[in-house]
Formats: structure tokens, C-alpha cells, sequence
């Protein structure tokens, strides 16, 4: 009887031995972390889910300061008003996942997938989106002062009116975004590319846009005083009654732009490429502007009564 009592236990711990080594979920505070996952409000602050897969599963209001996620998969999932202050999220695939409302700050968002994702009203103050991809994501209301990298192919639009002075967006895709009305104050936009973007009256001053792609961008009445768009491609950008003073436009290809009204006071034009540019009615402040090695030709158009110096490459 004895030695059936033990076979039996026997049997039963080599089950239970097997079924712990088959079972692949992780359990933490307390719950199970898995794909499809119930995680309404938990608290896994702190918690180190690395190259975890939680993809479909319920975060609403979950905490997750400080939570570090890096390569973790959270496909589809649903983060809605949760909590990631200071979370790593760095490699981490957040396709098709849900931020409304989230709390971002200081979050780390390094080479993240965002492709599609809501972040509509959601807190990016400082977070860094080094690398990350956003393609068609939703910004509307999102804070982003201060932020740090991030590469964005927005719908027209998702960041109308938003706040994104200071972010740091270097080598963002922003092709026909829509930035009408945008904060832009100080914003890096180093090497961004904005090709066809609509900045009617974006603020853009103090911004570092050196070797940005604004080809055939809207930028009526836009504010770029003192902005550095030293190398910029500027061809076909409409510009009108643009306000460009003291601003840095070295080496920059203005080839067919329009600058009609624009305020050029003390702009540096330094090589840049002028030929078909439209600069009519920017007289006074063209006056002031240092045209050095400036290129030009004969479909270049300059105020009435303004004398330009020789162009650089006759053509």
C-alpha cells in the first residue's frame, strides 16, 4: 500500500514538474503576463518584463512607471490612460496599440514600431522617440514639449494645433503632414523630412531645421525668426508673407520658391540658390539681408528697384 502511496506522489510531482516547465506565462504582483492579458489597473510598476509578449492584452490604467518593457511585444494592446512615466520601451513593437491619454513623460521610446497608434491627449513631455516609427499615428492633443527624437508620417490632420515646442524630431518623416497652427518654438528638425507639409501658420522660430526637406511645403505666414535653415531644400516652398527674420538660410535651395511679403530683415543668404524665386514685396528687408554668393538667373524675381549683386554661377 505504502509503495502505491509514493508511486502515486511520484507520478504526480513529475506532472506538476512537467506542467511548470511547459507553462511559458510569467506571473508578476501577482498577474499573468501574457498575450490577451486581463491587466485593467494593475500595478506593475517597477516590474522588468523585457522581451515580454503582451500583445492584445488590457492595460487600461494600468501603472507602469518605471516598467522596463524594451524589445517587449504590445501589439494591439490596449494602453488607454496608463501609466508609463519613465517606462523603457526601447525595441519595443507597439503597433496598432492603443496610448489615448497615456502618460509618457520621460519615457523611453528608442526605435519603437508606433506604426498606426492612437496617442491622441496623450503626455510625450521629454519622452525620447529616438529612431521610433509613427507611420499614420494620431497626435492630436498630445504634448510633446521638450521631447526627443522621432520619426512621424502623420495624417493631414492628427497635429494641427499641437504643442511641440523644443521637441527634438532629427530626421523625422513628416512628408504632407498637416502642422497648420503648430507650436514649433525651438523644435530640431535637423536633416526632418517635410516634403509637401501644410506649416500655414506654424510658429518655427529658434527651430534648427539645417538640411530639412521642406520641398513644395505650405509656409504662408509662418514664424522663422531667428530659425537656422542653413542647407535646407526649400524648392518650390511657398513662403509667402513668411516671417524669416534674422534667420539662417545659408546654402539653402530656394530654386521656385515663393517669398512674396516675406519678412527677410536680416536673413543670411549665403550661396544659397535663388534662381525662379519669387521675392517680390520683400524689398525693405531684403535690403538688409547678406546676399553673398547668392545664385540667380533671369526667372528670379526681385522687388521693384532692388539690385541684386552678381550671381555667383552666371547661367
Amino acid at each position: 500500500m505504502k509503495r502505491n502511496v509514493w508511486i502515486a506522489v511520484g507520478i504526480f510531482g513529475l506532472v506538476s514538474i512537467l506542467t511548470s516547465c511547459g507553462n511559458s506565462d510569467t506571473v508578476v504582483n501577482g498577474y499573468t503576463i501574457k498575450a490577451g492579458a486581463k491587466l485593467r489597473g494593475a500595478d506593475l510598476s517597477g516590474v522588468k518584463l523585457s522581451g515580454a509578449d503582451l500583445s492584445g492584452a488590457d492595460l487600461h490604467a494600468a501603472n507602469l512607471t518605471s516598467a522596463n518593457l524594451t524589445d517587449a511585444r504590445l501589439t494591439s494592446a490596449n494602453l488607454t490612460s496608463a501609466n508609463l512615466t519613465s517606462a523603457n520601451l526601447r525595441g519595443a513593437d507597439l503597433t496598432g496599440v492603443n496610448l489615448h491619454a497615456a502618460r509618457l513623460s520621460w519615457a523611453s521610446l528608442i526605435k519603437v514600431n508606433l506604426n498606426g497608434v492612437d496617442l491622441r491627449d496623450a503626455n510625450l513631455v521629454n519622452v525620447d522617440l529616438t529612431g521610433a516609427k509613427l507611420n499614420n499615428a494620431k497626435l492630436r492633443g498630445a504634448k510633446m514639449t521638450i521631447a526627443s527624437q522621432s520619426i512621424i508620417n502623420e495624417y493631414f490632420d492628427d497635429l494641427r494645433g499641437a504643442t511641440m515646442g523644443g521637441t527634438n524630431l532629427t530626421s523625422a518623416d513628416l512628408r504632407g503632414v498637416d502642422l497648420r497652427d503648430t507650436n514649433l518654438v525651438g523644435v530640431n528638425l535637423t536633416s526632418a523630412n517635410l516634403s509637401g507639409a501644410d506649416l500655414r501658420n506654424a510658429k518655427l522660430s529658434y527651430a534648427n531645421l539645417v538640411s530639412v526637406n521642406l520641398r513644395g511645403a505650405n509656409m504662408g505666414v509662418v514664424a522663422l525668426r531667428l530659425a537656422n535653415l542653413s542647407s535646407a531644400n526649400l524648392v518650390g516652398a511657398d513662403l509667402t508673407i513668411a516671417d524669416l527674420s534674422y534667420s539662417d538660410l545659408t546654402g539653402a535651395n530656394l530654386t521656385n520658391a515663393r517669398l512674396n511679403w516675406s519678412n527677410l530683415t536680416g536673413v543670411n543668404l549665403t550661396g544659397a540658390n535663388l534662381r525662379g524665386a519669387d521675392m517680390f514685396g520683400t524689398g525693405i528687408g531684403l535690403s538688409s539681408a547678406d546676399l553673398t554668393g547668392i545664385v540667380w538667373d533671369s526667372t528670379t524675381r526681385w522687388p521693384e528697384g532692388f539690385t541684386p549683386p552678381p550671381s555667383l554661377v552666371m547661367t
